[in-house]
């Protein structure tokens, strides 16, 4: 994939980034200059994903993390800022191959209120705080 966008200097998060576009993502961020946070409810295949970025000597830094736990997200961002003094840029991937039964307009207007949308009011609101204090 050719990228095009220099993101040195910046620090990228990127949700579900164990696998799939989520790990796609990280490794965009990563391989343009990002130092790039790895966030999954998995902590070994974060960890391992990582780990693959790493020998390749990329920076990233892997963090497991429950998002929809408003908690473990405040300590995600605290983490990031401690390590590299700042967050620029916070992707929220989802990975509906997590969830057992077919992927429907209806399943996904059902599970939205219990998980989808309480991780994205969590996360946003989070990452805001850090971002309006950074400009």
């Amino acid at each position: 994939m050719t990228v095009s966008h220099d993101f040195t200097g910046q620090v990228a998060l990127v949700t579900a980034a164990s696998a799939g576009m989520g790990l796609a993502g990280a490794r965009a961020f990563a391989e343009t200059g990002a130092s790039t946070v790895l966030v999954d409810i998995n902590e070994s295949a974060v960890r391992t994903a990582a780990d693959e970025l790493a020998g390749q000597g990329l920076d990233v830094l892997p963090i497991a993390c429950d998002v929809s736990d408003e908690a473990q997200v405040a300590a995600v961002i605290a983490t990031t800022v401690a390590t590299y003094g700042r967050l620029d840029v916070q992707i929220t991937v989802d990975d509906p191959k997590a969830y057992t039964q077919p992927w429907t307009v209806a399943f996904q207007w059902e599970l939205m209120p219990d998980t989808e949308l309480l991780d994205w009011v969590c996360e946003n609101n989070k990452y805001f705080d850090v971002l309006q204090r950074e400009r």
